[in-house]
């Protein structure tokens, strides 16, 4: 398949076992694998640990990174330490996906001060940069000045969520501006499914009402682009998740390039989109809650795989 590299990333909450077995189909079938992290005590894995773990078994070719860890939770040393050891194993094919976070996360699980998030950012890539660490560093991009900044100083970015008319502009801006190798990877919704037990459409909508619902900055420019931000943080904050995935609309979907389905039909959408996109490096997002990664899952995430 020509256009854009195939990557995969299991959501927030999947446990360990799962990403384990996530890192294998990626051996086999896809060029990049992502590991998210939130608060590995509350949910999920520690991305660092995990990414370490994880690529003995990946083949030379795959590239891994985090996509993305905060700039709050690790001091620059601890970051500094952990990202040297796996540049140390793996070298350049391990991407260090880094970004603010949001408040939620920093203050309501990580219970710390969301105090200037961006200079903590340049100031984290700055230090790693001077003490040693020489492995790509991508930024995770909502606005555009993190976007201008990341240009600036990281070597690639990671896009989530964003709208697929604000691509084009954000793109010539990259192009006009950045180095040749600056790398662009869009992580986009996926839901795939061959039985009719799961609602394979409320899995996306769930995931970007999760997003959009619980934190301000992926409403923003979703909202810049006409949509009903405000109506899905409404239904969130009065029936949680659920409510506010009843408020996602088809149009919005596809602005934020969500994929749902059974195996086949996801295949032929997403070779689709891999051959029209900008980005380098198409991440296909399995965000669900943790006990959903079951034996079902991983057949049907190895059928669409395989179709790719």
């Amino acid at each position: 398949m020509s256009g854009a590299r195939i990557g995969i990333e299991l959501g927030i909450r999947a446990p360990a076992k799962a990403v384990r077995r996530a890192a294998e189909l990626a051996g086999s079938y896809a060029e990049y694998f992502l590991v998210p992290e939130t608060h590995p005590r509350i949910m999920g894995v520690d991305a660092l640990d995990m990414i370490l773990e994880v690529s003995a078994g990946l083949p030379s070719r795959a590239r891994m990174g985090t996509g993305v860890i905060n700039v709050f939770s690790r001091t620059r040393e601890d970051m500094l330490y952990q990202a040297l050891r796996i540049h140390r194993t793996v070298g350049e094919r391990f991407i260090l996906g880094i970004g603010t976070s949001a408040p939620v996360v920093v203050e309501g699980m990580w219970k710390m001060a969301f105090r200037r998030p961006v200079s903590r950012l340049v100031s984290y890539t700055k230090s790693l940069r001077v003490h040693g660490y020489a492995g790509p560093i991508y930024w995770a991009a909502v606005g555009e000045r993190v976007l201008q900044l990341a240009i600036q100083n990281a070597d690639g970015i990671i896009f989530f969520l964003k709208p697929r008319s604000h691509m084009p502009k954000h793109i010539r801006v990259i192009r006009e501006r950045a180095s040749p190798e600056f790398g662009i990877m869009s992580i986009i919704p996926v839901s795939v499914s061959s039985s009719t037990a799961h609602d394979a459409r409320m899995d996306v909508n769930m995931t970007v009402a999760g997003y959009v619902g619980a934190n301000g900055f992926y409403g923003e420019p979703l909202a810049a682009a006409g949509f009903d931000v405000a109506g899905i943080r409404d239904a969130y904050s009065r029936e949680g998740v659920r409510g506010g995935a009843r408020m996602v609309c088809d149009s919005m979907l596809d602005e934020v390039q969500a994929v749902w389905g059974t195996p086949g039909s996801c295949a032929r959408v997403i070779r689709g989109m891999a051959r029209k996109s900008e980005a380098d490096v198409l991440v296909l997002g399995f965000d669900l809650p943790p006990d959903r990664y079951d034996d079902a899952f991983f057949e049907d995430l190895g059928t669409l795989l395989r179709g790719l």
